[in-house]
């Protein structure tokens, strides 16, 4: 065996070990944050489970208002 055959077949055989190793450990809820409850290949998640960005902030109505102001007239813009 050349040896160019030696390393496409040892790519090929660390990249199959890596894709498998990545599988078990999603399969055993290694991927996934939140414990042993938490979703799983075994127990997907639903619709409870899925939130919104922003759906926790509160309106407090405190908002400051912005001016934006130009202490030149003349722009270095134009």
């Amino acid at each position: 065996m050349t040896p160019r055959r030696i390393i496409f077949l040892a790519s090929g055989i660390f990249a199959a070990v890596g894709i498998l190793v990545s599988v078990v450990i999603i399969a055993i809820n290694g991927g996934f944050s939140g414990g042993g409850s938490g979703p799983s290949i075994f127990n997907p998640p639903t619709s409870k489970d899925m939130w919104t960005i922003g759906s926790n902030i509160e309106d407090r109505r405190n908002v400051k208002p912005h001016r934006l102001d130009s202490f030149n007239e003349v722009s270095r813009f134009k």
